[in-house]
């Protein structure tokens, strides 16, 4: 699953680009567009070959709204905090899978914020509301 979020990830950043190499500013403002557009199919054909998936996900989207409310929002504050989180579910080898490819994914846009000195939280904070919004809007809205 990691790896084909990564792959529509790319694909979808060119054709936003127009092939072109973007900016870091052009990254981060297009980020939400291009998670809005990658994850929810992503994670639908996700949960429809994995359907107990979809309570790890839905407790991943509280725990990424409440860590987008910090100051510190390193990929590695947000992988402590899903560890951390007094959710058992997302204490199963498979959430932290799941869970580990999202900050991975988090992780490239953050550090594209960071080598370019943009890592603030106004940066960041719409690329975690994208995350979040885009998760749900992969999960289907009855659950199996």
């Amino acid at each position: 699953m990691k790896n084909l979020i990564i792959s529509l990830l790319l694909g979808s950043c060119l054709v936003l680009t127009g092939c072109k190499t973007p900016t870091a500013q052009a990254i981060l403002t297009n980020a939400p567009v291009i998670i809005s557009v990658t994850v929810p199919p992503t994670v639908s054909i996700g949960v429809q070959k994995q359907p107990k998936a979809i309570p790890y996900l839905k407790d991943l989207v509280t725990v990424i709204n409440t860590f987008a409310l910090g100051q510190d929002l390193s990929p590695d504050t947000l992988a402590a905090t899903i560890k951390s989180s007094k959710i058992k579910e997302l204490q199963t080898p498979e959430a932290l899978n799941v869970a580990n490819a999202l900050v991975v994914l988090y992780k490239t846009y953050y550090n594209t914020a960071v080598t370019n000195k943009i890592a603030s939280v106004e940066n960041l904070v719409p690329i975690l509301q994208a995350l979040s919004n885009a998760i749900t809007q992969g999960l289907p809205t009855v659950t199996p």
